[in-house]
């Protein structure tokens, strides 16, 4: 990679992609992935490369529990996420997610306005203490879990 890095675009790379214990057809990369990031980030450090490209993975809604208000939300597999957060806070990472406002509305027509889940949301539309949301509340989720972590 070294060769092509001042040429390519590379920040990031993702290991793995919305890996859950829960899933059956993403539990079994589940031991794997944090290993995994950290020899990619062992092999990019060789190469001075670490502050350049950061290792992080892809995650998603289902593996956080108590998600509303998003204040109250934790990981559900602390065991398995808890030491990722570390390595993403050691190595100033973020942690990638895949958020999915649309299937939350489709999942509570009732409560969950439509302009809410496509990002157009012209105001408020939860209130968690003093945070507002217009669309961003599945990112807060992830926000007040990795500062549980």
């Amino acid at each position: 990679m070294r060769p092509y890095f001042l040429a390519t675009k590379i920040r990031y790379i993702a290991v793995g992609n919305e890996d859950d214990r829960e899933n059956g057809q993403t539990s079994h990369f589940v031991p794997f992935v944090l290993p995994a990031m950290q020899s990619i980030y062992r092999a990019l450090s060789t190469f001075g490369l670490q502050e350049d490209i950061k290792v992080s993975t892809a995650t998603y809604s289902a593996v956080i529990m108590d998600a509303y208000p998003p204040s109250k939300a934790s990981f559900k597999d602390m065991s398995f996420m808890g030491p990722i957060i570390n390595f993403l806070a050691q190595t100033g990472a973020p942690l990638l997610a895949n958020i999915y406002p649309y299937f939350g509305y489709t999942g509570d027509t009732e409560h969950i306005p439509l302009p809410y889940a496509l990002f157009a949301s012209p105001g408020v539309v939860v209130q968690d203490g003093e945070y507002g949301y217009t669309f961003r509340c599945n990112g807060g989720c992830y926000v007040f879990c990795c500062r549980k972590s």
